[in-house]
């Protein structure tokens, strides 16, 4: 069942949805609510429902959590039931957004709709899976075609002067348009603009050599993953290519750190997809903490094996476990423990 089905109403009730399209310095996620009539009819918005009919008819407007919905498959009487309790039922909540399934959609380098001139590209749709962060999906120029970008690689976004690298969390199988997972930064110009802009608005995007980095097939038997906040989505990337080919055996450990609990994004992909291979994908999340030694220690492969470091997150991070991102050296933690400049990726 798709993102859109979700939102749509059941049985031909009245839909009423608002794009989240508010110009603020610090943009979040607006109040969800799941409009349920006595019948079991449902649609979601962000409005609370003003209904002035009969008691017989009246709609309640139950909040849900940000990032999670009621899907349109509910069982009937899990919604009759939720009418009559005036709360949602925790057991029938879904993510708002999933990867799906591994999809390994692997193409070479050069073939990317996107050249090295910026092109328009047409908001589609936005969904927040947090309260600070959402995943946008553009429409391509060529909407018969898709994104064409190989793995792993980035596109450039940019809104006027303001120009940053974002890693698509859609695969190549998407036909017309790609997905991209934000946080919205209060500071941040780039972020807050894609926070805000209108529906069927335009930002313009671009991909360029620079943008290619280390190409599936990887060139070790192992892959050890530090990631931290929305550094999730190169991740997420190289992951949809190992995990979704049939005869890939690399062996892949994940160190995810996160401010809060809520704040793991990607959280119900990432479980699915270790409990589909646990033997070789593991996940260990770091929450209100930092990734430090003793993670590196027990979750990843020894520097004497045949691996390699992917690593994405802030600058905080980068600085920590290998040295600033734009430096090719490795520094840090990852050199103290043996890692050599060869086995490091910094995305």
């Amino acid at each position: 069942m798709s993102r859109r089905s979700m939102l749509l109403l059941r049985r031909h009730a009245p839909r009423a949805v608002a794009a989240f399209t508010r110009r603020l310095s610090n943009a979040r996620a607006e109040p969800q609510f799941l409009h349920l009539a006595p019948s079991g009819d449902f649609w979601i918005g962000s409005k609370i429902y003003a209904a002035k009919h009969n008691p017989s008819d009246y709609v309640r407007s139950l909040p849900l959590p940000i990032g999670q919905v009621i899907p349109e498959d509910c069982p009937h009487e899990a919604l009759v039931k939720m009418y009559d309790n005036k709360e949602v039922d925790a057991e029938q909540l879904r993510p708002a957004w999933s990867a799906g399934d591994p999809t390994a959609a692997v193409v070479p380098p050069g073939l990317c709709q996107l050249t090295d001139e910026f092109s328009d590209c047409t908001l589609e749709e936005r969904t927040w899976v947090s309260d600070d962060s959402f995943v946008v999906r553009f429409g391509l120029p060529d909407s018969s075609q898709p994104l064409n970008l190989s793995t792993c690689a980035c596109i450039l976004a940019g809104h006027e002067d303001n120009v940053r690298p974002y890693t698509p969390i859609s695969t190549n199988a998407l036909t017309g348009s790609f997905e991209l997972l934000v946080k919205a930064y209060a500071n941040g110009a780039l972020s807050q603009r894609l926070a805000t802009m209108e529906i069927e608005e335009k930002m313009p995007f671009k991909h360029i050599q620079f943008n290619v980095k280390t190409q599936y097939p990887f060139s070790a038997k192992k892959v050890g993953m530090l990631a931290g906040g929305t550094g999730i989505t190169p991740m997420l990337q190289a992951l949809h290519a190992i995990l979704g080919s049939p005869d890939d055996e690399t062996e892949v450990s994940l160190v995810y750190g996160s401010k809060t609990s809520d704040g793991i994004l990607a959280r119900e992909t990432l479980k699915e997809w270790e409990a589909e291979e646990p033997w070789r994908f593991r996940v260990t999340h770091v929450v209100g903490g930092v990734i430090g030694e003793d993670h590196i220690k027990r979750h990843m492969p020894p520097p004497e094996e045949d691996c390699v470091f992917f690593i994405c997150g802030p600058d905080l991070m980068y600085n920590a476990l290998c040295g600033p991102r734009g430096d090719p050296e490795v520094t840090g933690l990852l050199k103290k423990l043996g890692y050599s400049k060869s086995q490091v990726y910094k995305f």
